[in-house]
């Protein structure tokens, strides 16, 4: 997919600007390339939330503070703006400014969740009656990148509230949280849990 389409598409989901989807993708990725180049791994989590960590580091600590990365729905939702600030001028992440107050958007619409709900979990995997996906796929081109329940979970979870939460993003995470098996059937963890 080349950029125009991609900003395209961002406009599309988030109402933006094609200009100022444009500016936020080319700072996302200026900020990837330079994390990259400087030896770390960019991760993305959960709804429009991430975070930068040494490649050779994948204990959940960032190294350039040595403190936990997982921040708690309920701190994230009680940023301000001037934390928002604060976060623009870490180093440790990558600076988006409509990453970070998606991320903190996101962190209240899922505490609405919970509390609608029971749980987050309970509320994802209701759109798929509660039991992984199985699919057969012969090769990795055979994966699609949406699918009807991940268009579904991006439409309610837009009616809800949530940035950042396109059916693409929706359908990795069911397959990242187990929600959908698409591991080519001749993958040694094909079916396993």
């Amino acid at each position: 997919m080349n950029k125009a389409k991609l900003i395209e598409m961002m406009a599309k989901s988030t109402k933006l600007s094609k200009s100022t989807c444009k500016e936020s993708l080319e700072s996302f990725i200026n900020e990837v390339s330079k994390a990259l180049k400087q030896g770390k791994q960019v991760v993305l989590t959960g709804f429009g939330t991430f975070s930068v960590m040494n490649r050779k580091s994948r204990t959940g600590i960032n190294p350039a503070t040595g403190k936990k990365m997982v921040i708690p729905a309920k701190k994230v939702a009680k940023f301000d703006a001037k934390k928002v600030e604060a976060l623009m001028q870490d180093a440790g992440i990558i600076r988006n400014r409509l990453k970070i107050e998606a991320a903190i958007n996101n962190a209240k619409c899922f505490l609405a969740i919970q509390k609608e709900f029971g749980s987050f979990d309970k509320y994802v995997w209701g759109f798929v009656g509660g039991k992984p996906i199985v699919n057969k796929r012969k090769s990795l081109s055979n994966v699609p990148p949406t699918t009807a329940i991940s268009d579904t979970m991006s439409k309610d979870m837009g009616k809800r509230g949530f940035k950042f939460r396109g059916s693409t993003i929706c359908y990795a995470f069911m397959q990242a949280v187990g929600m959908v098996d698409d591991h080519i059937d001749d993958c040694w963890k094909k079916g396993k849990k």
